[in-house]
């Protein structure tokens, strides 16, 4: 006969301390242990939905164009503050309330993103596509560009950061694609930023210490600058002299993931790692992997073709530290990861669509600004202008002309010589990627006219589009008759894995698969080769990550993080809590069952309409059942409620959900009531 059943009922579950680690199986959950959660915060053993967001001033800014790509703070010496916004195509300013433009017409992208830095009462700027620029707070003007003889200047670089060190400003990264060396650091005279003209120790020197190809990026940690490859970290130290700086790499084998993933602690970098991990690290040859409760986690999810447009955030108010990435297909950052300063938790969250995001602190008050990142095309050549006026480089002989509206693309003349434009935007064909022209053949010769082609070098795959007259062509596999002649026409192409598909207004014409080999990493169009011409007017020519049609999302906005927001900007917070499974400790779990027959939480509401809906699960998570239709009324102060149901099982989870508009909730611990059963 079995012994009577012993009425047992379970201690109270602290909220985790070290965020989320997977199933432990026990009869009491390890207060360490959360299986899953979403845009919840945990604090003081205090669960509660996260704060929400608000619009920053008018939404969208009157006249803000581009992709918010970093906000920054700068103020001047007589104590004037401003909020600085760099876009791919402005930066704007922000003293009084108005965002006002300061240096329109840039041709940023989201992948190389920006920089800013205050130096000498000057902000200074660079996108890794213009020519690095400075601001005064009054006049905007490029760095200083006055060649002498054969001497160098600013505007022979392009680097994606900047960092003022020891008097000096530093650059790295080298971007300017006639010269790019992605290990190179550049630095100012002593005293002059403006001033880089290899004389007095300024010029620039190559960090060819260290795995890697390429600097992501650095930011300053205590007398140092933290350099980070993508495969190893670094100290950059003043020992002046001619030799000026020293370069001791203290991490080999880890890198930075994205240029603006590091949470910068002061006495510590907290960063996103290049192996899908974030870390914390002093300088030392040591670092501390503080994201190894949800690695795995954030390791499945993440997207890691556009990995590079993630980015961190100190929330110094709240001690806590955020990241932001993109996963699943997302082209921006649509997942938060929470870390808690204080006691070393992580929880998680969902997020629109995000391209930027910083704590600016402005008159004592930190606020955390936001900018939605739309889906829009990554550039969008309009033929107003000849493309080597629209950062298209030219390679071979000029035969373009432009009215303004159209670009006539005329070679018939002269087929002995080669006439290609290239945009070097990091292109990823395996991860998604689309281009789009709108064009009208007069006439071609040959078997190779007209070129449109996209490069992508890491997976060494590319496509190579050819318009003749009479029909498209990929290399020299037909893909269909078509007149191109006739009248204008919308060519799309899209790129994903190992296939292409051509679309010519809206109708598909055809895929192949892509063609495999070493090459750059471009987008090209033109006539390369000799023994054909074309006469061809383009109205238009497009491209873009992911696979797009038109141009499309809503204009770029401004948030507010605001902790007392209880929506997105209007839009309800969906926010959960899960437990692990509940089980008999050790090996016996696996012959015994429990009788579950209630559950008990101490909770409180944002106000008295507040909700709560408690689920249960058998099959650890698979499907979930409501224990009660009716979600719990939660009062504002802290009370027992009891869910009462009938169970028997040998293991069982819960989840504590709520996805109303203008609600939150607090839980304080939760306490299972159960009988334990024979053995089976």
């Amino acid at each position: 006969m079995a012994k009577e059943d012993t009425e047992i009922e379970v201690l109270s579950v602290p909220a985790p301390t070290m965020g989320i680690i997977g199933n432990v199986p026990s009869t009491m959950l390890n207060p360490r242990a959360c299986v899953d959660c979403n845009n919840v915060v945990l604090r003081d053993g205090i669960v509660q939905t996260r704060p929400g967001y608000v619009a920053y001033g008018t939404e969208p800014p009157a006249g803000l164009t581009g992709i918010l790509l970093l906000f920054f703070r700068y103020q001047k010496w007589k104590g004037q503050e401003y909020e600085m916004l760099a876009t791919t195509t402005n930066v704007y300013y922000n003293k009084n309330g108005t965002w006002t433009s300061i240096a329109s017409s840039l041709s940023g992208h989201v992948n190389t993103r920006a920089s800013m830095a205050y130096i000498e009462n000057y902000l200074v700027f660079t996108n890794g596509r213009n020519a690095p620029s400075k601001w005064n707070g009054s006049t905007w003007s490029a760095l200083n560009a006055a060649h002498s003889g054969d001497a160098i200047d600013w505007g022979d670089y392009r680097p994606l950061i900047f960092l003022p060190f020891h008097f000096r400003l530093l650059g790295f990264n080298d971007n300017k694609t006639t010269t790019g060396a992605a290990i190179r650091i550049m630095y100012s005279h002593a005293g002059n930023f403006d001033k880089i003209d290899g004389e007095s120790y300024s010029g620039y020197i190559e960090m060819t210490q260290g795995m890697g190809a390429k600097i992501v990026g650095a930011a300053p940690l205590l007398n140092y600058v933290a350099i980070y490859k993508d495969y190893c970290c670094a100290l950059l130290s003043y020992i002046g002299g001619a030799s000026t700086f020293a370069i001791n790499v203290q991490i080999e084998g880890i890198g930075l993931a994205a240029k603006d993933a590091i949470a910068n602690l002061g006495a510590s970098h907290l960063f996103l790692g290049s192996d899908y991990n974030i870390y914390e690290w002093n300088g030392c040859t040591e670092l501390n992997p503080i994201g190894n409760p949800i690695r795995k986690l954030l390791e499945a999810e993440v997207n890691k073709a556009r990995i590079n447009r993630s980015f961190a955030i100190v929330d110094i108010e709240q001690r806590q530290a955020i990241f932001f990435l993109p996963i699943d297909d997302d082209e921006y950052p649509t997942r938060m990861w929470i870390y808690n300063l204080d006691d070393k938790s992580w929880s998680k969250g969902t997020i629109a669509g995000i391209s930027s995001g910083s704590s600016v602190t402005k008159a004592h008050v930190e606020r955390l600004l936001l900018g939605t990142g739309p889906i829009v095309w990554d550039n969008k050549y309009e033929c107003a202008v000849e493309p080597d006026a629209d950062e298209w480089v030219l390679e071979g002989t000029d035969y373009s002309t432009s009215d303004g509206d159209i670009l006539t693309f005329n070679t018939t003349a002269d087929v002995a010589n080669l006439g290609v434009y290239h945009m070097f935007p990091g292109v990823d064909l395996v991860g998604g990627f689309t281009v789009k022209f709108k064009a009208q053949v007069t006439s071609s010769v040959g078997d190779y006219p007209f070129l449109i082609g996209a490069y992508d070098g890491p997976h060494g795959k590319y496509f190579e589009l050819f318009l003749k007259s009479d029909a498209v062509y990929h290399e020299t596999t037909k893909i269909c008759d078509f007149d191109t002649t006739d009248a204008y026409h919308i060519y799309r192409v899209y790129a994903s894995g190992t296939t292409a598909t051509l679309y010519i207004d809206g109708v598909e014409k055809g895929s192949w698969t892509l063609a495999t080999g070493a090459c750059g990493d471009a987008v090209t169009f033109g006539d390369n080769n000799a023994a054909s011409s074309i006469n061809i007017l383009i109205d238009y020519l497009y491209y873009g990550f992911g696979d797009l049609d038109t141009p499309t999302g809503a204009a770029s906005a401004i948030k507010h993080y605001d902790y007392e927001a209880l929506t997105d900007d209007g839009t309800a917070i969906s926010s959960e809590f899960e437990t692990g499974d509940f089980v008999l400790d050790k090996e016996e779990h696996l012959i015994r069952n429990r009788r579950f027959f209630g559950l008990g939480l101490d909770l409180k509401g944002y106000s008295t309409s507040s909700k709560l809906t408690l689920e249960y699960s058998l099959d650890e998570g698979t499907s979930w059942d409501a224990v009660d239709v009716t979600a719990k009324t939660l009062t504002a102060a802290y009370a027992l409620y009891n869910w009462d149901f009938m169970q028997t099982t040998r293991k069982v989870r819960f989840r504590f959900r709520d996805a109303t508009s203008g609600q939150r909730w607090y839980l304080r611990f939760y306490g299972v009531k159960q009988k334990e059963g024979e053995r089976v």
